[in-house]
């Protein structure tokens, strides 16, 4: 009852709460028995930030402490988090088993597959880039990368510098979602961005056109390695219509004098100063 933080109406009945009020209670029984191996089947998300963050918080308590977390998920983000090796289930079966950095890729491939083809005139893109691509072909993507102000192609950016993720694509529908994600070495998922969730529509492509999606950006992150995934999508279903995973890596450079594990550079100005104590402490 503490740890839900629901005492001002556990006498209630449980089938009044609501969905996430009751997976907000049925987490905090599981995790205040100190169960030796723990099971969560897709209820990290319960509650508020706050309480969101103190259930992560028992649950690293619990890995550090050695209990055996189970945790089913189709969040990468969690499974990056928490877990130290990742299972992909198909048909019963165990279909891809091994680390929770790469295994979430081989899931992206099986719901969204398709046989990856060559890209076209993009000498720049990594020869990985092919590997990681899936999709029902109904948009290609014909070429991609970063751009700095002069409009050239770059994997060295500075930090707080402007750049452009852009990319060019053969449609052939009109209701198409693009956009762009940015994940660190581990896959943390760091920044993305959609012309939906940008609210910008694009009608139906003319003869010979192409659609070209770009995002503005300014390099905030800490000094250090990232990559972008890309693609375009179907507006309405969601299915990944081309889809690159690790298309482009690229490097931050700047100053230090942050944590090296932090993923952004918020630009401090950092000072320490003595005074009286009778001073304003303000």
């Amino acid at each position: 009852m503490a740890f839900s933080e629901l005492e001002e109406v556990i006498d209630q009945p449980f089938w009044t709460y609501s969905t996430g009020m009751q997976a907000r209670l049925t987490f905090s029984t599981a995790v205040s028995v100190d169960p030796d191996v723990l099971i969560i089947d897709e209820a990290l998300s319960v509650g508020d930030t706050r309480f969101a963050s103190k259930c992560c918080r028992r649950m690293m308590d619990f890995r550090e402490r050695g209990k055996t977390i189970v945790l089913v998920s189709h969040e990468a983000n969690a499974v990056l988090t928490f877990c130290e090796r990742a299972i992909v289930l198909e048909g019963g079966q165990i279909y891809a088993d091994g680390d929770p950095r790469e295994v979430p890729k081989v899931y992206g491939k099986l719901v969204f597959s398709r046989p990856a083809f060559a890209l076209e005139d993009d000498e720049d893109a990594e020869e990985s880039a092919c590997e990681n691509r899936h999709g029902d072909g109904k948009a290609d993507i014909l070429d991609f990368g970063i751009l700095d102000t002069q409009g050239n192609k770059t994997r060295n950016l500075e930090l707080g510098a402007r750049y452009r993720l852009r990319f060019v694509c053969r449609e052939a529908e009109a209701r198409l979602s693009c956009g762009c994600n940015i994940f660190n070495p581990c896959g943390v998922l760091l920044y993305g961005v959609t012309n939906q969730s940008q609210r910008l529509e694009l009608g139906a492509a003319g003869e010979g056109e192409v659609m070209e999606c770009s995002a503005a950006i300014t390099a905030w992150l800490a000094a250090g390695d990232y990559i972008v995934s890309l693609g375009v999508a179907d507006a309405d279903s969601d299915t990944r219509a081309d889809f690159i995973e690790d298309a482009v890596h690229f490097r931050v450079h700047g100053p230090g004098g942050i944590f090296t594990t932090s993923m952004v550079n918020l630009q401090t100005e950092f000072s320490l100063r003595r005074k009286l104590a009778q001073e304003d402490v303000a």
